[in-house]
């Protein structure tokens, strides 16, 4: 039979057993948690791969330069994001403006007849008549490209086709008018309008530009749309017109370019030596003739390459809206 504890042995198990419960509850309070925040610590350490970064944090007050440096990159990501915004915010609101997004004229026939009835009335007002040389001239019957339209309205499975072609076409020819009002030429020359044709013929079905882009069988989401100008004007006309389709809020790319000069011929060098040289004066005092010094002005330089010469000039411009064509029923944001 074993023998009973004496109080000295009873009073040491005590001891171990108080001991071991106190480890336990240090663990399960404290050292547990402490181990854990340790080894989140190490992994912390071994992903710094980057010697820089650990030699930024590691340094005195390095933490806190670090935290400077991502507030300013939260600021730099914010100012990059406004800027992005500035120039695709124009381009997704012209394409919202040109599809006519919550308009009914871009849903019912009649009502986008009445606004191509209107538009026209209102270039109508602003051209010029022949022969006029400070403002645009429009040839007889010109309807903005819709001449088709003209007697009858669209059925309502073509209007949101046909919403975008009016928005641009009449956009491309306030461009225009525009560009004739406050341009300075160095030779006033008439500006005649003689045609707009756009993505759909006169039938209401893409043209042939158009279906050849059909058939490459890309995938698009930024889809385009071909529009052919044919307009006669100067040279500084035609330049700032370009340039302005360019800065344009909606997004239009000059193209092809066709041009031909009234003149088949450059000016021979004589007739050009003509143009800058004084002309002849008699001066009876020394019986000879010769050319006086302050003579009249000459031509300036620009009449004299451009001439009075009017260009003849067929531009492709395509239309390219944000995102996916919707036929005008959202405004194709992503």
């Amino acid at each position: 039979m074993r023998p009973p504890f004496n109080r000295e042995q009873a009073v040491r198990y005590l001891i171990i057993g108080s001991v071991f419960l106190f480890s336990l509850a240090l663990d399960w309070w404290g050292l547990g948690s402490l181990m854990e925040q340790s080894d989140q610590a190490q992994t912390l350490t071994n992903n710094k791969a980057n010697e820089e970064v650990s030699n930024i944090l590691g340094r005195p007050g390095g933490i806190s330069a670090a935290e400077k440096d991502i507030v300013n990159l939260e600021k730099l990501n914010s100012s990059l994001s406004k800027q992005e915004e500035s120039l695709l915010g124009p381009w997704r609101n012209s394409t919202s403006e040109a599809m006519g997004v919550g308009k009914d004229w871009s849903k019912d026939g009649n009502k986008w007849k009445d606004l191509l009835v209107n538009y026209n009335d209102e270039i109508l007002k602003k051209s010029g008549k022949k022969g006029d040389k400070k403002k645009v001239v429009l040839t007889p019957n010109f309807y903005l490209g819709l001449e088709e339209f003209k007697q009858r309205s669209p059925g309502d499975a073509q209007v949101p086709l046909l919403a975008t072609q009016l928005s641009v076409s009449k956009r491309l020819v306030d461009l225009l008018f525009h560009v004739k009002d406050n341009t300075k030429e160095g030779y006033p020359t008439s500006c005649l309008l003689l045609s707009l044709q756009g993505p759909l013929s006169k039938e209401g079905e893409p043209t042939e530009v158009s279906k050849s882009k059909q058939k490459s069988g890309e995938k698009n989401e930024n889809p385009r749309e071909s529009y052919m100008i044919e307009i006669e004007c100067s040279p500084e006309v035609l330049y700032a017109y370009i340039h302005r389709l360019i800065i344009d809020d909606f997004f239009f790319i000059p193209m092809n370019l066709e041009l031909e000069n009234e003149k088949d011929t450059f000016p021979k060098r004589s007739e050009l030596v003509g143009l800058f040289s004084a002309p002849l004066v008699n001066e009876p005092n020394l019986g000879e003739t010769r050319q006086s010094v302050s003579s009249a002005p000459t031509a300036p330089l620009l009449l004299v390459l451009a001439g009075k010469e009017r260009l003849h000039a067929k531009l492709q411009i395509d239309f390219v809206s944000w995102g996916p064509a919707s036929g005008g029923q959202d405004g194709g944001k992503k």
